[in-house]
């Protein structure tokens, strides 16, 4: 498996941790604004584009555990996972995984890997969301088979 392979593992690897159930409670497809309650995937690019910048891991580091802090407790970065932690810390967690894969390459990896959990939040934003209209389109609306079945007389 090359070092790619292995971040994006790390990435999909994540879903298991952080549940199915909740997906819908803590992302969101496009940026947040301060009162949202979801992360915006957009936070993962704009931190992968800071990993090109730091000077060092621990900048990184530090800059996730800003936003576990300033989050509402039982919101965003500190909601509770399926694996009983807050998804900060699955991110931390995740992001140690990372360093071990190329100790020399770590920042390089880093922006991998938030790149790849962009990517892989849009994914699970788009299939948990629990929006509201996006519910009731579906909920409300008979199947057509059904609804032809149901009509007949």
């Amino acid at each position: 498996m090359n070092i790619k392979e292995e971040i994006i593992k790390i990435v999909t690897d994540m879903e298991n941790q952080i549940g199915t159930e909740i997906m819908g409670d803590l992302f969101k497809k496009e940026s947040t604004s301060s009162k949202d309650t979801k992360i915006g995937s957009n936070q993962f690019r704009d931190i992968a584009s800071m990993c090109a910048k730091a000077e060092s891991y621990v900048e990184i580091e530090l800059m996730i555990k800003y936003s576990i802090a300033k989050a509402n407790k039982g919101e965003s970065w500190k909601l509770i996972c399926s694996n009983n932690k807050i998804f900060g810390d699955i991110i931390l967690d995740s992001m140690n995984k990372v360093t071990k894969i190329d100790e020399t390459k770590i920042l390089e990896n880093m922006e991998l890997f938030f790149g790849y959990l962009y990517w892989q939040a849009r994914i699970w934003a788009d299939r948990y969301s629990n929006d509201s209209n996006k519910n009731k389109n579906h909920n409300n609306r008979m199947p057509d088979k059904q609804y032809r079945h149901a009509n007949r007389s």
